[in-house]
């Protein structure tokens, strides 16, 4: 009899068990999560209304370079931004200057400056990571419990930026042309390299 009990009581957990397990494909689990948050739709909505007023704040590549040169310390207190933490920080810049060299995967600038001209570099092919979401400032990374959602703000942000805007400016310009930026820039602040540095554009007029 102890038997028999034993028997029925675990046939009802298990059918009590089956019934409250709702099973899914991971093709649907996947279309729920990607109908719960556009990343496009936010990158393309970070980049045309959230990050523009900050450009009239960011700082010239001469003035961050002076600066970084003299106080970094002070230049990565009072300029930078990231959202982890760490040595790896952005900052969002500004510069205009003559086009020395267009390639496949950079565009290169030269700036003038007081001293000597600044030679920089756009890049237009190798546009990764969070330097364009970070470097103003201007995320808030408390709006997302999900980590994946993060991430590929990111990466459609820098989608967006490497197929949409690069490939029509090109279209437009040529060496020796004159033209005006906005972008991010990665440093390292134990590791401070002042020389070749690669902006990552964000927006850029011919002038």
């Amino acid at each position: 009899m102890k038997i028999v009990k034993i028997v029925v009581a675990s046939i009802a957990v298990l059918f009590i068990g089956y019934h409250s397990i709702e099973i899914k494909k991971l093709d649907e689990v996947k279309k729920a999560s990607a109908e719960t948050f556009d990343a496009l739709a936010f990158a393309h909505n970070f980049l045309e209304k959230t990050l523009p007023p900050s450009f009239s704040k960011a700082p010239s590549v001469a003035t961050l370079l002076a600066l970084l040169a003299k106080e970094p310390k002070k230049a990565f207190q009072e300029m930078s931004n990231a959202v982890a933490i760490g040595n790896i920080r952005y900052f969002l810049v500004k510069g205009e200057g003559q086009i020395t060299k267009i390639q496949d995967d950079e565009i290169q600038v030269l700036l003038p400056n007081q001293t000597q001209p600044i030679s920089v570099k756009l890049a237009t092919e190798f546009i990764y990571g969070n330097a364009i979401r970070d470097a103003a400032g201007v995320f808030d990374i408390k709006q997302f419990t999900n980590t994946s959602d993060i991430n590929n703000i990111s990466s459609e942000i820098n989608k967006i930026i490497r197929t949409e805007r690069v490939p029509a400016f090109k279209k437009q310009i040529k060496v020796g042309d004159s033209i005006q930026f906005v972008g991010a820039l990665e440093m390292n602040q134990e590791y401070l390299k002042l020389q070749k540095l690669e902006i990552l554009p964000i927006e850029f007029n011919k002038i």
